[in-house]
């Protein structure tokens, strides 16, 4: 029985990469974007003297972003990853989630494709019968414009590592190379849309760590308990979880006889674990493929912390000891790169795809009673059940997903203007009666509202979330800390608020991209053209958006509302 424990000798140990690499002056050898899956900005608030490593170094070092934001409806992991690479809107690049309904009524997920050219590799010979790409996904972004600057002499290679196919495949898109973990076969795998065959460096890896032969994980604490880093409020409360037992300070067990064949690691991809393993696969890539002559852009998209929170809450226990075995593990990973590469030759960013609501129980404890939990189920059938007394349509909304109500196509397709028009309004009616419900609008009215960006901002957000074909047909804004879900349990993100969009942002480079502090509000769509201009490559083609201030100029404090300060930001 093989068993495996996250202690320090395991994070800090590192690949070699054989190579030694010239100093450049003008564009980085080698760039590494991280991305942490749920890392909302509201945990540096009580986190941030904790901080040891990466977290404390980037903070103090880097260029940091106080204010920045998602400009979306509901960010969701497949639309921030795509909106990171992009520059766009979901109205432009398409992924308007995780998934939604075509007008079949059959879920498509959003990074779909078809099994004939992206099969997705196996165990062994063996290809699973669907396929993985970002087919969907209807812009190019960094990654494309990264590699098609690539020269007889100078190879341009762009990777993209998570534990999520959207995440890396969202990064990756078409011209990088997307790779991913496997939930079914507890290997890293990819599809045949970026490899003809697996690449001889990501079979090793899955050889020498044997993942799919794990039996036992344990998941110590970086601190002991007694620690004021854990000394919070409902850090031990699992009243709200959907998990009911912690798994820190635990051996979990991977048992390949639960009837959940996709979650049989589990306990690999929802711990410190995973994160190492990622970080260590990231290793082994640049190991194999950065040399002497290309360049290289690698993204590694750090999920574990997503579906930590989603169980147990930003206050718990496991997602914040999580956050502390981060800051330890990017560390030693940074280390790890610039010893290799030589500090002045690396670009590092790091920050989030989205934030978290806080568990909802929590805080109506707190004295916050308007949180309101929805049932989307039950009004679901309530709409159903009135509109099939009114008007004899049977199953006419067919499924939510945030923020979306779809409905039959075809049911819909045979009604005229008046009669639609007509349940549309009976819809928006009842819906109003549900406490924590703020805005409901139909397609056609979020399509034709005039909205302002500025007045109006939340709003226009909904507006730019949609896509011809692939949208619902009733949209809805819930009130702040309010949630219409089919879980009893558990907490997601999928509002316009704060604690969803706010996230953190770090650009980091040795000598360069240094020591500056923006806090001026800033949106992620900007990060793609300015990682454009820090590599010196053409912008994502449909990208329109503005380069993040302070990284290339030197903004002057204004003297009534000073908003980016360029000063040394103080070591603590």
């Amino acid at each position: 029985m093989k068993t495996l424990r996250i202690q320090l000798s395991l994070i800090l140990s590192l690949l070699s990469f054989n190579c030694a690499l010239p100093n450049s002056q003008t564009t980085p050898k080698l760039t590494i974007i991280m991305v942490v899956d749920q890392f909302a900005y509201h945990y540096f608030y009580k986190l941030r003297p904790f901080f040891t490593g990466a977290f404390k170094l980037l903070l103090n070092e880097g260029i940091v972003f106080d204010n920045a934001h998602y400009p979306h409806a509901v960010p969701e992991t497949s639309i921030g990853h795509t909106a990171l690479n992009t520059g766009v809107y979901a109205k432009d690049h398409g992924i308007i989630g995780n998934s939604w309904m075509d007008q079949s009524g059959k879920e498509v997920e959003c990074d779909d494709a078809d099994a004939k050219t992206a099969a997705v590799f196996g165990k062994g010979c063996e290809m699973h019968t669907y396929g993985k790409s970002s087919a969907h996904i209807m812009v190019d972004g960094l990654s494309d414009q990264f590699a098609m600057q690539s020269q007889s002499d100078t190879p341009f290679l762009a990777f993209s590592i998570s534990m999520k196919s959207r995440s890396a495949i969202a990064t990756a898109t078409k011209l990088g190379k997307a790779i991913w973990f496997d939930k079914e076969t507890g290997l890293f795998t990819s599809s045949k849309a970026y490899f003809e065959q697996l690449p001889p460096w990501l079979i090793n890896f899955n050889t020498k760590n044997k993942i799919d032969c794990v039996k036992e994980v344990t998941w110590d604490l970086v601190y002991p308990k007694t620690s004021p880093a854990y000394q919070f409020k409902y850090i031990d409360n699992y009243k709200y979880a959907s998990e009911k037992e912690a798994s820190v300070n635990k051996q979990k067990t991977i048992n390949c006889c639960t009837s959940d064949h996709k979650e049989i690691y589990a306990p690999i991809y929802e711990s410190p674990f995973g994160n190492t393993l990622l970080l260590n696969l990231a290793r082994e890539c640049l190991k194999a493929n950065l040399t002497k002559k290309n360049k290289l852009l690698l993204w590694v998209c750090l999920t574990p912390l997503d579906l930590v929170g989603h169980h147990y809450g930003p206050d718990s226990l496991e997602a914040i000891d999580l956050i502390y075995h981060l800051d330890k593990q990017i560390k030693s990973f940074m280390q790890d790169v610039q010893s290799k590469v030589g500090k002045n030759n690396v670009v590092f960013a790091l920050t989030a795809d989205h934030g978290i609501l806080p568990m909802q129980g929590i805080i109506q404890e707190e004295g916050l009673k308007t949180a309101y939990k929805i049932p989307v189920n039950q009004v679901m059938k309530d709409l159903n059940s009135m509109i099939q007394k009114k008007y004899s349509i049977d199953s006419f909304i067919i499924d939510y997903q945030p923020p979306q109500f779809f409905l039959d196509y075809k049911k819909k397709k045979q009604l005229d203007a008046n009669a639609w028009n007509e349940i549309a309004k009976e819809i928006k009616e009842y819906l109003f009666t549900k406490p924590g419900i703020k805005n409901v609008w139909t397609y056609q009215e979020l399509d034709i509202l005039p909205l302002n960006p500025q007045q109006q901002e939340l709003e226009y957000y909904f507006k730019n979330q949609r896509y011809p074909g692939r949208s619902g047909d009733i949209f809805v804004q819930t009130q702040p800390y309010s949630l219409l879900t089919a879980y009893d349990n558990g907490t997601s993100h999928a509002s316009p608020y704060n604690y969803d969009t706010h996230v953190p942002l770090f650009i980091y480079q040795k000598g360069k991209y240094e020591r500056k502090k923006v806090t001026k509000k800033v949106y992620m769509t900007q990060f793609a053209n300015t990682m454009a201009q820090i590599l010196d490559i053409p912008k994502p083609s449909a990208s329109t958006e503005q380069l993040l201030p302070g990284v290339f100029e030197e903004v002057e404090e204004e003297e009534d509302d000073a908003e980016v300060k360029n000063t040394p930001i103080i070591k603590r």
